[in-house]
């Protein structure tokens, strides 16, 4: 698919508020067709392929459009359309129902939906849906979808997209005075735009006015028991270059508003983020609510689906509002007890934030020993190592993790996306249950005797259970990695509630520390993972 932003010219006054309208055209390829059984799939390059259970799998594109400075998406209105030749005689596939991996779909078949499949109107009616305004460091992004596909399901036709262009017409936000206090530039928040957008050269549009005496890069956020314990660590990223602030959780309580200590915490970010420019949150404590002494930086339980408290940063990370109006708190519009729900959210996060879990002095002594070795005297000889690791998913029908693995390792074109793989120079190793037997002995082998730098596995979990081992599992004696023999090891797991940071089991309540825990505050083992905190 081509992508060609063709103009930008018109400004508009009205009144006391500004409008701006941007003119965009997208290009696009013939789409490949896919026969399945009497259905037909669409595969159009760089769109990802969704529907509703039943409907018509239909393509779309995700478009993300870098807005004037602060202003919000009003409208986006078709101008011209241009279609490659009618096809006839095609049923497009229906989508399925989502299962999650944990879940098998034993003897599911998908019913398509006879009122659309027997009506003679257009599918989709709009081909543009989805449209809204997030907000990055107080940058305007303008998101929405394309659906480059326009299909009569009753007559069996369908003509495909080659090119559209659009105009956005765009408004004053109603919070351009906290986008504008939210206003921030630093090389990397300049390098995630231009990623995320088509159109980075909007930036150079807009007009910062900062005026710091003082900043720094990282806050530390602990508790008056464990502060003593990080400085070793404040000292280590002070050597490194960066300009540390530390603050306890006592100070931010007394010192700071909020209906609760969440709130407070986020407010105490926003506020050395504005005047600060800090540029990375580190969560320096566990979150348990059960025991408070390890309750010590607590989490903002989200809301999806059937679950009103997924363990989750983003709140603390995200600052400068969510789409939606309302009297309530920020991630809670509406004021009830849920939080993160739709038109509530903030996608993207104004810093980078990650929780050391820890909740006495050696689990921090361990961590900050790994971190320092890990940094500064790595062992060369497993830097450029991996180990993919893929279980059984389902028997009915047969889904191994190994072939979502081999996708990240050689590369892939599915789902709407393509990667090109691990690089070649990386030596990886695999234990698949597609094609071997293996157990949690091999996987110490790769710790302890082959070694490893980036790990990724995608198989069944639980909070104290992952990769085939037991937190019981995961001591020094089984795992001997100690950053000098053998280097440590930075993880990531699809696997479900291995990251469950607040002790959350879902059929016995709040238990032991969750299994990425246990393995990344061990003396060996990893130095960093990221894991899953709910299915």
């Amino acid at each position: 698919m081509k992508k060609t932003l063709i103009l930008m010219i018109f400004l508009i006054a009205v009144g006391s508020l500004l409008a701006e309208t941007l003119l965009h055209t997208y290009q696009f390829e013939m789409p490949e067709m896919v026969t399945k059984e009497n259905y037909i799939e669409i595969l159009y390059e760089n769109c990802y392929n969704m529907g509703e259970e039943g409907n018509p799998l239909l393509p779309y594109f995700s478009t993300n459009i870098l807005l004037p400075q602060g202003q919000e998406i009003e409208n986006v209105r078709i101008l011209t359309e241009e279609y490659y030749s009618i096809i006839d005689n095609i049923t497009i596939q229906p989508a399925s129902k989502k299962f999650p991996i944990y879940q098998k779909a034993e003897n599911y078949q998908i019913v398509p939906n006879e009122a659309i499949y027997n009506s003679s109107n257009l599918f989709p009616d709009n081909m543009i849906d989805h449209v809204n305004t997030q907000y990055l460091a107080g940058h305007s992004i303008g998101s929405f979808l394309i659906c480059p596909v326009a299909y009569w399901p009753a007559a069996k036709e369908a003509k495909f997209l080659k090119e559209i262009e659009f105009e956005i017409t765009t408004r004053q936000s109603e919070r351009i005075e906290v986008l504008e206090q939210f206003l921030h530039d630093s090389k990397i928040i300049n390098q995630r735009i231009t990623k995320i957008v088509e159109n980075s050269e909007v930036l150079s549009t807009y007009n910062y006015q900062l005026n710091r005496d003082e900043e720094y890069d990282i806050l530390l956020i602990t508790n008056n028991a464990l502060l003593p314990a990080f400085q070793d660590y404040i000292d280590f990223k002070v050597s490194t270059g960066y300009f540390v602030e530390a603050v306890t959780t006592e100070d931010i309580y007394t010192n700071y508003t909020g209906q609760d200590n969440q709130e407070k915490i986020r407010n105490c970010i926003i506020d050395y983020y504005l005047n600060f420019g800090i540029t990375f949150i580190i969560l320096g404590g566990d979150s348990v609510p059960n025991i408070p002494a390890q309750d010590i930086i607590p989490h903002r339980g989200l809301s999806a689906l059937d679950d009103n408290n997924i363990p989750a940063d983003m709140y603390y990370a995200c600052l400068d509002r969510g789409p939606g109006g309302g009297t309530g708190p920020d991630w809670n519009n509406d004021g009830d007890n849920q939080w993160g729900e739709a038109g509530e959210y903030d996608l993207y996060s104004e810093v980078g934030i990650g929780r050391i879990c820890v909740d006495d002095a050696v689990e921090i002594q361990n961590f900050t020993n790994k971190l320092t070795m890990y940094q500064d005297s790595p062992v060369i000889d497993d830097t450029e190592k991996a180990l993919m690791i893929g279980e059984e998913l389902n028997n009915s029908p047969w889904t191994f993790g190994g072939d979502y693995k081999d996708e990240i390792l050689f590369g892939s074109s599915n789902h709407g996306f393509t990667t090109v793989g691990i690089s070649a120079n990386f030596s990886v190793s695999t234990l698949y249950d597609r094609d071997m037997t293996w157990d949690k002995y091999d996987v110490y082998d790769q710790f302890n005797i082959t070694g490893i730098n980036l790990l990724n596995h995608l198989g069944h979990s639980s909070p104290t259970y992952n990769m085939k081992m037991y937190n019981s599992d995961i001591t020094t004696s089984n795992l001997t990695n100690d950053g000098i023999t053998r280097g440590f090891v930075i993880g990531y797991s699809q696997g479900c509630y291995n990251g469950s940071f607040d002790n959350w089991h879902w059929s016995a309540g709040y238990g032991e520390d969750c299994f990425a825990e246990k393995i990344t505050t061990l003396e060996t083992g990893e130095v960093a993972c990221i894991a899953n905190s709910r299915y």
